[in-house]
């Protein structure tokens, strides 16, 4: 008769699964390192290479410039303390958080798995320890993980992630009676995850349906000893789950602080600026921060429509990671038949976790917590950009315990032991090798903004970024300058295939700003005409953009007219005070106009 314990025993199989997770951590190091000296790109040139805020760790200007998000403002902080410019040890940071959260992940499918074991006595063919090792080593090593990984300012996504983590597994503990301290520890955990990204507004709502279909029921109430008319212990134990679930929900007051307007104006409008600054350095290889559409002017009804094709294709990626790419563009839904499709599929299958979590069933929860935490970034509300990897990455970590826990219960793997290891230990280095491939794409900005144009050559934020880096990284003006015309032409094109979606004023500074980027474009290769007609099209377009006046300033520099460059200097710095390339170029323009 075989010993039941080799099916439920975890501790048994403890030292081997030792063996596995480093083995899981290794695999990482070698999909990601030779990518630790990606440049930053996109909104972590603003937010952390350009970002004065972060530079001095004990003034706390990062803590203003952050506003709510100040927890992963403090952590650019202290990275930059540490390394300074050195952008290895930023994504060493970001690697170790990432690999931290894989921890706490096994952690929790451990200690679920053994709360609901009776519910697999009969059907449970898989360790407890081995269903949550492969869980969290697939999380850990799968390629759409990339983004939020070696993308550095997509830190406070997995920043987020390890404090959420952090806070369900303090939350579990606590709840299997070991001491209060966890309660404390599952409430500072979850002030830290609110503190470092909006998504957290989710995590009391997991926890409490954790509580509802996973967690332990309480014990049978005592009575109370008559004696000396103390509460009984469950009484205490009630009483202080009260006091942590009213400072677990407590959080949410965070969310209408008098910061909430500053940070979403600093991180979530963000653009990139493509001033040039001739005498005081050159600008980035992102000369083009426009949004595809218009945000301001798409209803939460057309948001909401177009989000169940985005949430099917993240998991469409995550079964099958074939196609990942850094800036989709992703396209509004237009109410054909496969966006129909679409949004009865998620329907159903949010019906069915409504019928699964009532018969507390772990698949209920598997799909409740991964509509959750999607919910604020893929619901309802208007957000600049419809599809990004870096939202699917805690979510996803729902999506693997329910697709591995589901495997775990089947026959074949009860009586075909080695077969099964092969197969866990070859989709592992399958994962790992695809990861390693995806993660060279980041090497450079050049290899980022290519594989965008490869993947969305509709996009025109992807064609105008790869302009710049093509002109950065290999001086070739011509297919940077070809590159960036198609992005004006699609930007051009935007008002006529989508009239709903964009207004004339969205339309018009997208093309003053592009106008712009393409003039300093070609003012670089030496095309003076031809830039000064797009500066003055910018200028036409919006009288308001500083960053047109400080490069039409920059032309009449480079044509020896300072007096002209002082006057367009000046008028740059009067819309926006805070253009620093203007103020320097001015100087130095003057400076050239006193006598020697």
């Amino acid at each position: 008769m075989p010993d039941k314990a080799k099916n439920t025993g975890r501790r048994l199989n403890v030292p081997n699964d030792g063996y596995y997770a480093i083995a899981a951590l290794l695999l990482g190091l070698f999909a990601y390192f030779p990518s630790f000296d990606a440049p930053f790109v996109f909104d972590s040139i603003s937010v952390i290479e350009q970002n004065d805020a972060i530079e001095d760790l004990f003034e706390l200007d990062w803590f203003w410039a952050g506003g709510r998000r100040w927890v992963a403002y403090l952590s650019f902080a202290l990275d930059f303390a540490l390394y300074r410019d050195w952008v290895f040890g930023f994504h060493v940071t970001s690697f170790a958080i990432h690999a931290a959260s894989a921890g706490l992940l096994y952690r929790i499918v451990l200690l679920t798995l053994d709360v609901k074991d009776k519910d697999y006595k009969s059907s449970r063919v898989v360790s407890n320890s081995r269903t949550a090792l492969v869980v969290a080593a697939i999380w850990f090593l799968h390629p759409i993980q990339t983004q939020t990984v070696l993308y550095t300012v997509q830190r406070m996504e997995s920043l987020m992630a390890f404090f959420f983590l952090l806070a369900l597994l303090a939350f579990i503990k606590a709840r299997q009676g070991c001491g209060n301290k966890w309660y404390v520890l599952s409430i500072g955990a979850s002030y830290l995850c609110a503190c470092t990204k909006e998504i957290a507004v989710a995590l009391p709502f997991v926890i409490v349906l954790y509580n509802f279909v996973v967690a332990p029921s309480p014990s049978k109430p005592q009575a109370k000893d008559s004696s000396t008319n103390l509460p009984s212990e469950n009484e205490k134990r009630r009483s202080h789950a009260w006091a942590y679930w009213f400072g677990l929900f407590s959080i949410l007051l965070l969310f209408a602080s008098p910061l909430q307007g500053f940070t979403d104006y600093l991180l979530d409008n963000i653009s990139i600026n493509s001033q040039s600054e001739p005498m005081a350095g050159t600008s980035s290889a992102e000369v083009l921060g426009n949004d595809v559409i218009d945000v301001q002017n798409l209803s939460p009804v057309s948001y909401a429509f177009t989000q169940p094709s985005v949430v099917l294709h993240y998991c469409r990626l995550l079964l099958v990671p074939v196609g990942l790419t850094f800036d989709y563009a992703w396209p509004i839904a237009t109410g054909n038949l496969t966006d129909w499709v679409n949004l009865f599929v998620v329907i159903l299958l949010m019906s069915l976790a409504v019928y699964w979590c009532l018969k507390r069933q772990l698949k209920g929860f598997c799909i409740g917590s991964f509509v959750l935490i999607l919910l604020p970034t893929s619901s309802f509300l208007p957000i600049r950009d419809l599809a990004v990897e870096h939202r699917i990455y805690l979510p996803s970590a729902c999506f693997f315990a329910l697709i591995i826990g589901a495997l775990a219960r089947q026959p074949f793997f009860a009586h075909h032991h080695k077969i099964s290891r092969v197969i866990m230990i070859a989709v592992v280095l399958l994962l790992t090798v695809l990861t390693y491939v995806r993660s060279q794409t980041y090497r450079t900005k050049l290899s980022v903004w290519a594989d965008v144009v490869a993947k969305a050559p509709h996009n025109p934020r992807g064609h105008s970024n790869l302009a710049g880096a093509l002109i950065e990284e290999r001086q070739d003006y011509d297919a940077g300058l070809q590159h960036y015309a198609l992005a004006l032409r699609m930007i051009h094109e935007t008002a006529d295939l989508s009239p709903p979606l964009v207004t004339a004023d969205f339309v018009r500074k997208n093309m003053s700003h592009a106008a712009n980027n393409h003039g300093l474009l070609l003012l670089r290769a030496g095309r003076f005409d031809v830039a000064k007609m797009r500066f003055e099209q910018a200028i036409t377009a919006n009288p308001d953009n500083a960053e047109a006046y400080s490069n039409f300033g920059n032309y009449y520099f480079y044509r020896r007219d300072y007096l002209r460059a002082i006057e367009f200097f000046k008028t740059a710095i009067r819309i926006d005070s805070n253009l620093t390339a203007a103020k320097k170029n001015l100087q130095v323009a003057r400076q050239l106009l006193r006598p020697h």
